[in-house]
């Protein structure tokens, strides 16, 4: 399975979209999951780092997209990346998927 991890600033708001899987009683990032291989992807204008991470994932694991992103007043990318207060404030969605066969996404159902 593969999964696509960026952070980006639009309108000099950031945006990012990380991912969290299920490991043992815990959540680790896609990224440290002891089955990651990651590869960084080339970068376009306001685009802060994008990578590709490849895991072998069990059927009915459970994968969790996040996305965060800040309201407030735009700024720069350069400002942005310079900012003491990166990583704070703003809206977050998390949703939840069950690997499924043939190592596809399929929404979690509620129990």
């Amino acid at each position: 399975m593969t999964l696509e991890e960026e952070e980006t600033v639009v309108r000099g708001r950031p945006s990012t979209v990380t991912y969290r899987v299920q490991l043992n009683d815990g959540w680790v990032r896609a990224r440290s999951h002891p089955t990651a291989r990651v590869e960084p992807l080339d970068r376009a204008s306001g685009v802060v780092y994008r990578l590709r991470i490849e895991l072998e994932l069990e059927q009915g694991t459970l994968v969790e997209r996040v996305e965060a992103g800040r309201a407030g007043m735009p700024k720069s990318t350069v400002d942005h990346l310079l900012s003491p207060g990166r990583g704070s404030g703003g809206a977050v969605v998390r949703r939840r998927f069950v690997v499924a066969a043939g190592g596809t996404l399929v929404p979690e159902t509620t129990k």
